[in-house]
């Protein structure tokens, strides 16, 4: 049986699953994942191929065989959007680089509420 190209990049890239009782790599199932594989749309293969490499980091220890993880949609499981990172305000970036010889007392209510915006900003500038 022939595959294509696509189906032999996910084929090597998709992670080997041990077996700990026998003390060997399960037998994947080839053919079947591939038949899997060509009902599936040429943007949800591209969407696989860019994920099939974090399968491991979010499935752990209990990688599912190829043919289920293709049937069960299993590349929705994985999210790899990256967070946004938390911005500083002008506000809060003036109160941490402001000199404390300039403020004897420090307000730490406000403090803390400044960096509880910042957190919650989730990657959004305030002027």
């Amino acid at each position: 049986m022939t595959y294509t190209e696509d189906f032999e990049e996910f084929w090597v890239k998709y992670p080997k699953r041990w077996d700990r009782n026998a003390h060997r790599y399960i037998k994947r199932k080839k053919g079947p994942a591939s038949k899997s594989w060509c009902k599936l749309s040429l943007e949800i293969h591209t969407e696989i191929l860019a994920k099939v490499k974090y399968i491991k980091q979010f499935e752990g220890s209990a990688v599912r065989d190829p043919v289920t993880w293709l049937n069960q949609e299993g590349w929705d499981d994985i999210d790899i959007t990256p967070r946004p990172k938390p911005v500083l305000t002008k506000e809060s970036a003036d109160l941490i680089l402001k000199p404390v010889q300039d403020e004897p007392k420090l307000d730490t209510m406000k403090i803390n509420q400044v960096i509880k915006e910042a957190k919650t900003a989730g990657g959004k500038h305030k002027p």
